[in-house]
């Protein structure tokens, strides 16, 4: 057989496997684009292979996911989108569920509304008051909108700048405190003072499918941070749910703390933005703590796979609640301080507030109880 007759058979034969390739290439990048954009109705495929249980959640779902995806394509300008895409995601609401029964879940009133309107897209109270014309302590007059612009300037959120970082902390601490494992606050890695890590778990151990234990235990090295969805060297490129925290982890893993962790001892960053997003890698740990929590409680009580299923569920979503909440109080508290340092750097402070009438009647019924009280009440 001649070269060119070779050369035509080989092309022949050749087709059919490009079509093929090409097949297979567009199913990958029809599959990609699914998942990549995380607000696809269902397929009728789906409500199929779904459970006829969940079917409702799914419908109801997928009506709220197309009035958010609406919201988003609708939005007229970026700030707005990446506000939606995180709000939107699971984990971003969780202190608007959480029981006022107890203490540690509880939020001050004004810290409350204050979130729901940054939620809504609504400058806070005392943000509110600062003019165009108002110059932040570092010398630059900000953009009020911009709420990350506010709480990345160190100068004017003052020494409460690290306050909506160290309450995330300390909570995840006590969290994994709660759940029977060996921690520590705070340890150097390495030989500097910046060599260190936020918490460190003992004995930390993987978790398979099930939630059994997988492999030995180690030293978990776990990185604390909250970054803003805002913040000017994270907003260029698309808006996607979940980016800035994914820079901010990425950045976390080339910081001093991570550079000391060696095998089999193990780094972890547990990022958070303003707007409440949790890190695939923190809800990971809050899912081990979990099982670690059920292991210490009912491992003898020969749960089933379900029902354990359900238990940690509720125990993930108690977890949610408490790192939420614990970051709204930080990240309000550090936009309150900075609009009163703000405002009383333009010679302009507000003047001090008066007795709220709680307090009032808290302190009328406090002198009532006394007896022989030397108030006169007329």
């Amino acid at each position: 057989m001649s070269k060119p007759q070779l050369r035509i058979q080989r092309k022949e034969e050749e087709k059919p496997r490009n079509k093929t390739r090409k097949k297979k290439e567009k199913e990958k990048e029809d599959a990609a684009k699914r998942h990549a954009t995380p607000y696809v109705l269902p397929s009728l495929e789906d409500l199929y292979v779904k459970p006829a249980a969940h079917l409702k959640k799914i419908v109801l779902k997928s009506n709220a996911d197309s009035y958010l995806l609406h919201l988003i394509e609708t939005a007229p300008v970026d700030e707005d989108k990446r506000r939606l895409t995180s709000t939107s995601h699971p984990s971003s609401g969780s202190f608007l569920s959480a029981p006022l029964v107890r203490n540690d879940l509880r939020i001050p009133s004004h810290s409350f509304i204050d979130s729901v309107r940054l939620r809504l897209g609504i400058k806070p109270i005392n943000i509110e008051k600062l003019l165009p014309s108002d110059v932040c302590l570092c010398g630059k007059s900000h953009n009020w909108n911009n709420i990350g612009e506010i709480l990345c300037c160190p100068k004017a959120c003052g020494p409460e700048w690290n306050n909506r970082h160290d309450y995330v902390k300390n909570k995840l601490y006590l969290i994994a405190k709660s759940t029977g494992h060996a921690v520590g606050k705070e340890p150097v890695v390495g030989i500097g003072k910046n060599d260190r890590t936020d918490v460190v778990v003992y004995d930390y151990r993987d978790r398979d499918s099930k939630g059994e234990p997988d492999g030995p235990s180690f030293k978990l090295q776990i990185d604390v941070a909250v970054t803003s969805v805002d913040k000017q060297s994270d907003i260029k490129g698309p808006v996607l749910q979940g980016r800035a925290a994914n820079m901010k982890a990425k950045s976390k893993m080339n910081s001093n703390g991570a550079k000391w962790i060696h095998e089999p001892d193990r780094f972890v960053p547990a990022i958070m933005d303003t707007y409440g997003l949790m890190h695939v890698d923190l809800r990971t740990i809050l899912k081990s703590f979990a099982d670690n929590q059920l292991d210490n409680s009912g491992k003898d009580f020969g749960f089933s796979f379900d029902v354990r299923d359900v238990l940690k569920g509720v125990i993930i979503n108690g977890f949610y609640q408490l790192i939420s909440v614990a970051l709204v109080r930080g990240v309000t508290n550090n936009i309150n301080n900075a609009a009163l340092r703000i405002l009383k750097h333009n010679n302009r402070a507000p003047a001090k507030p008066p007795i709220p009438r709680s307090r009032l009647e808290m302190m009328y019924h406090g002198a009532m109880r006394q007896e022989g009280s030397s108030f006169d009440f007329c």
